[in-house]
């Protein structure tokens, strides 16, 4: 009897064991995929997703110049009351919005909009021809829970900021993400 005890106990002590080592397995699996994700690739996302907020930037700075240079729109208060009422013939003729007021907001979404789907065709692409999907994704799910894979990529961002100033102030030009990625990095592929 006491033997059966004792198996039974080491059978339960045997399946807790298991049901612990099953369970951290997936958190050992992201730390190892973490440890994986090489200097290079990390590189490569910061350059893909700096040059994608330089292109988010770029679409705000070209909508704000439209906002202010067109007097109709002053300065944007009009375009945001146009846009609150936008769709709705009713609410726009109680807002005294004229044709030529309509007609400067809906050049100006054209061309936000139009800014925006190139950023969304040059998003995938970049992805590709520079991390690949899989890489991408794996790097974006791990820096969201990956603390040691977020400290490296921090830091990396920061010094490629930093190598991008350098060559601003060494009267090289606007120091852009493709200037800065690793295929144009002494030593980096092509």
């Amino acid at each position: 009897m006491d033997v059966k005890v004792k198996a039974n106990q080491l059978v339960k002590a045997l399946l807790v064991a298991a049901v612990v080592l099953v369970g951290s397995t997936p958190m050992l699996k992201a730390q190892d995929d973490a440890a994986s994700i090489t200097d290079e690739s990390l590189r490569n996302y910061i350059m893909v997703m700096d040059s994608i907020d330089v292109m988010k930037k770029n679409v705000s700075k070209v909508v704000n110049s439209m906002l202010k240079d067109d007097i109709l729109m002053q300065g944007g208060r009009r375009f945001v009351e146009i846009r609150k009422v936008y769709g709705d013939s009713t609410a726009l003729v109680e807002a005294g919005v004229n044709a030529d007021e309509l007609k400067s907001y809906e050049t100006i979404i054209a061309v936000k909009d139009s800014l925006s789907a190139q950023i969304n065709t040059v998003f995938p692409v970049l992805i590709k021809e520079q991390l690949g999907v899989k890489e991408y994704k794996a790097i974006k799910r791990l820096l969201a829970r990956d603390a040691d894979l977020k400290a490296r990529y921090v830091e990396m961002k920061a010094t490629i900021k930093e190598e991008m100033l350098a060559k601003e102030n060494e009267g090289g030009d606007s120091g852009t993400a493709e200037e800065a990625s690793p295929g144009n990095a002494p030593g980096g592929k092509k």
